[in-house]
């Protein structure tokens, strides 16, 4: 029998998730599951009760997370931090049940629905899921005169994240940021329908479009696969998401399916100049008509490439969406992919 431990988050879905609770520990006990059942108190807690599960080798066969995209990629984190030094005892399974505002990883393992998650779980479907990996790049001090003369300081090499949904650039993170504060400033009225998402959503489109914060200008590197040559272009865009699941911002797909096993990242390229325009293409991708191929940036208006790796470089600092999390002020970046990275749960 596998013993395993559930971390229960309960300010996902904005507290909603607690009204599961029972049910999924209800569910899982009576299925024969042998389990520590643990409701964390922060994020911290959440890190340092995932990091003791994945570094104390044997004592747990898998470590379930009850809450959000945010919950899955710190259990995912501190298990493959565990690659760099192997354990005795095989990494533990992730299991993911969905409870946040959005569950775009879950729904891309075919598991929308809590009893679904649950069912894969009892059942102990594992498959080898895609990991995404990005590295950030610093950017090394402006050259000042030495005088006195010092030695030269190493610099920091790049910093490293693991993503199991998206990175995104551009109108992805200008409306994340919009609707957070909308809704901290407007607690109330945030909670009615359509002000708790779509509103504010589509006005922060607009307004990033009128105060020209996009169109984006970078540099990108990808590998091409029939040359064997890594090519280099510039390319501009309104929306970037490298996808390891198929689904982005609460179910619009974006992505190939089976995008989580397949040892390939989708990058969707919105190349939109006006907020009309955007909203025409959203209202076609949301209908589910979009006709994405597999080819470089051109002059058409959205692009799928897939690779295993990418390369972006900014003139100028950006801020960039992981997995719904903002890391701001990034010039140079690198994303990548280790294939089959996590044993999961799935159906």
């Amino acid at each position: 029998m596998r013993k395993i431990l559930v971390l229960f988050n309960p300010s996902s879905g904005k507290g909603r998730a607690l009204k599961l609770k029972e049910s999924i520990a209800h569910c899982l006990e009576n299925n024969g599951l042998d389990l520590d059942f643990i409701v964390t108190e922060s994020e911290t807690h959440l890190r340092r009760l995932a990091a003791s599960a994945a570094q104390t080798a044997g004592k747990y066969d898998a470590i379930v997370g009850v809450g959000g995209d945010t919950t899955f990629n710190i259990i995912a984190a501190e298990i493959l931090k565990l690659r760099e030094t192997p354990p005795s005892a095989p990494a533990p399974i992730v299991g993911m049940i969905g409870t946040g505002s959005a569950n775009d990883i879950t729904r891309g393992l075919g598991m929308e629905s809590v009893e679904t998650a649950c069912r894969a779980i009892i059942n102990g479907n594992i498959k080898k899921m895609d990991v995404g990996c990005l590295k950030i790049f610093k950017n090394p001090p402006p050259l000042q005169p030495l005088l006195p003369l010092k030695p030269l300081q190493p610099q920091p090499g790049p910093e490293t994240f693991f993503f199991l949904g998206t990175v995104s650039l551009g109108l992805g993170v200008f409306v994340n940021r919009f609707v957070e504060n909308f809704q901290q400033r407007h607690k109330t009225l945030s909670k009615l329908k359509p002000f708790d998402q779509l509103l504010p959503s589509l006005y922060a489109i607009y307004d990033s479009f009128s105060r020209k914060k996009i169109p984006l200008s970078m540099e990108m590197a990808f590998h091409d696969p029939e040359s064997n040559e890594n090519i280099i272009q510039p390319v501009e865009f309104s929306l970037l998401v490298f996808l390891n699941t198929p689904f982005y911002a609460n179910g619009l797909k974006l992505g190939q399916d089976n995008g989580m096993f397949d040892g390939l990242l989708d990058c969707f390229i919105l190349r939109t100049k006006s907020f009309y325009k955007t909203l025409r293409e959203g209202i076609r991708l949301s209908r589910n008509n979009s006709r994405q191929g597999t080819k470089a940036p051109g002059n058409t208006r959205r692009v799928i490439l897939k690779n295993s790796w990418y390369k972006i470089s900014a003139n100028k600092a950006v801020d960039i969406q992981v997995d719904g999390e903002i890391i701001r002020g990034i010039r140079e970046m690198e994303i990548s992919l280790i294939p089959g990275g996590l044993d999961v749960f799935s159906v």
